[in-house]
């Protein structure tokens, strides 16, 4: 019996694939809880996918761009507050409100945030392509965005399993 499928680390991007073969067999397994939701189309220059532990959520992490710019998104049962003013250099809010739809891989999540860390600066080309992607993107359930099932079959492919 094959074990579960390896992305070889000479892949150019093996490390995103590897990512989403684990959050696909988490997901088939029926225990996911991060990554029960995701933007309906691919982040730009997405280069990671990782997790928080957070005592008051569920946060998932987008890594894009170089340097890395990071994308937090922190998914909870009660409605955040609005966001803040920018904290240049530091973090900037994008989102804050109702997660539409729901999921049956996470019944509990309503409400999400999503904000840059990790430097974010205005005019600055990955800044502005994240902040405007995340700014008017649409959070689905896990099997609603396309763009993951096609990474999950590039994976797959990279680990000599399709």
């Amino acid at each position: 019996m094959l074990g579960p499928p390896v992305v070889d680390p000479s892949v150019p991007g093996h490390e995103l694939l590897q990512q989403a073969l684990d959050i696909d067999a988490q997901w088939r397994a029926g225990g996911i809880q991060h990554f029960a939701f995701l933007p309906a189309e691919r982040p730009p220059d997405l280069r990671k996918l990782e997790t928080i532990d957070a005592d008051d959520g569920i946060v998932d992490v987008y890594d894009v761009g170089t340097p890395v710019l990071r994308t937090i998104v922190k998914y909870t049962a009660r409605r955040p507050g609005p966001c803040g003013a920018p904290v240049p250099g530091v973090a900037l809010c994008l989102f804050s409100g109702p997660v539409g739809g729901g999921s049956p891989d996470a019944p509990s999540v309503a409400y999400a945030r999503v904000q840059l860390s990790g430097g974010p600066k205005a005019g600055d080309p990955v800044t502005t392509r994240a902040a405007a992607f995340w700014g008017k993107t649409e959070l689905v359930p896990l099997r609603e965005a396309p763009w993951f099932a096609d990474l999950v079959q590039e994976a797959l492919v990279a680990a000599g399993r399709a």
